[in-house]
Formats: structure tokens, C-alpha cells, sequence
């Protein structure tokens, strides 16, 4: 009977050890997995690379329109320094927030114009006036985002409060092959011919993982 009760014993004592594996804490390795990936690859500041409009538009004034707004407005070369750039911030659950968070922001040089007893608004008509004085702001606003299943585009989820003139939001983003970002927003220029709305497609590429 002892020959037979020790393999017996040693059974027992082995698939009492063995623990049968918890779903959620699965569930929660896989997330956080996820979450280091899309860190890894788009966490970060994005610099602008080339800003098109899809009309030629004459904001510096020289009277030559033109659809390349690095010409246009050359402060958005991100040579110059002025920071118009793009951050995507990726954080993983935690006691504040119990699920990950996505946030963008994107800065862009806003017009302001002093039109004597008034401000410009971005966005209703005006005609040009050499006496007007135009000023560029580096402005924006952060927006909660996720991205598409194939990873292909970021879809960008308007605030409370979005203001259709000024800091807008962008109808599309789109990832290519080399993770550069091609952003599109509708946006309004005061130009030599007044105001003019124009489509721009903003293609950022990441320069730092620092946030």
C-alpha cells in the first residue's frame, strides 16, 4: 500500500500547485502589450514636412498665389523654430484613468487681425485692406483620438465645444507605409483677395518620442 500511496501523494501535490489561468489577467497583459506597441510606434512630437493647399492661396502678400504654404507662410518650416507641430500622447490605464488614453494636438499659426473696434473671427468675410496688420499666432487645442483596426488612420473626436473658424479639427488622418502622418483640415486665409477657404494636407513626421 506505502508503494502505491507515494506516486499518489506526489499527483496531488503537483496539480495542487498548478493554477488555472485568470481571463481578465490575460485580457490585461494583451492591453498593455498593445499599448506599448502603439507607443513605441507613434507616441511623440511630428514635425511638419510639406503643407499643400488644394487652391493657391496668397497669404504673405507678394502677390503671387501659390498651394505650397511653406512658401506661403515660412514660418512653418520647422527649421525656423517656431514649434508648429504635432503630438500624439499615448498612456496606459491607470488609477485615474481606468482606460488608455489617446490625446492629439496639433499647433498652426492663426491669423489675427485688428479691424479697429474689432477682432477678425477667422472666419467671416473681409476684404483686403493694405492698412489691415495680420498677426500669426502659434495656437491649438488637444482632442481625444483612437486609431482604425488596420492602424492606417487616426480618427479624431470633436470637443464640446469646437470653434468651426480657428484651431479646427482635422477631417483625416491617414498613416503611410513610413508612419508619417497626412493631416487634412479646412481652414480660412486672409489673403490678397480677402478671405479664402482652402483644404490643406499637413504631412508630419516624428522627430522625438518625448512628449
Amino acid at each position: 500500500m506505502k508503494k502505491i500511496c507515494v506516486p499518489i501523494f506526489i499527483l496531488l501535490a503537483v496539480l495542487g500547485c498548478k493554477r488555472s489561468s485568470d481571463p481578465a489577467e490575460e485580457i490585461q497583459t494583451k492591453e498593455s502589450a498593445k499599448i506599448e506597441l502603439l507607443q513605441q510606434k507613434f507616441h511623440g512630437k511630428y514635425r511638419i514636412i510639406s503643407a499643400l493647399t488644394n487652391t493657391p492661396v496668397d497669404v504673405n502678400m507678394d502677390g503671387a498665389a501659390s498651394a505650397d504654404l511653406l512658401t506661403e507662410i515660412p514660418i512653418l518650416d520647422y527649421r525656423q523654430n517656431y514649434q508648429f507641430n504635432l503630438e500624439l500622447r499615448i498612456y496606459a490605464n491607470s488609477p485615474l484613468s481606468p482606460n488608455p488614453t489617446y490625446l492629439l494636438s496639433q499647433s498652426w499659426p492663426e491669423q489675427y487681425i485688428w479691424l479697429g473696434d474689432k477682432e477678425w473671427d477667422g472666419g467671416k468675410p473681409l476684404s483686403y485692406d493694405p492698412a489691415y496688420s495680420v498677426s500669426l499666432v502659434n495656437q491649438g487645442t488637444g482632442r481625444l483620438f483612437n486609431f482604425s483596426d488596420d492602424l492606417k488612420q487616426i480618427i479624431v473626436h470633436p470637443g464640446e465645444n469646437e470653434n468651426p473658424n480657428r484651431w479646427v479639427i482635422p477631417k483625416s488622418i491617414v498613416i503611410d507605409e513610413r508612419q508619417r502622418l497626412h493631416v487634412v483640415n479646412v481652414r480660412n486665409f486672409y489673403t490678397s483677395e480677402g478671405v479664402k477657404q482652402a483644404t490643406v494636407t499637413t504631412v508630419y513626421e516624428r522627430f522625438t518620442k518625448d512628449t
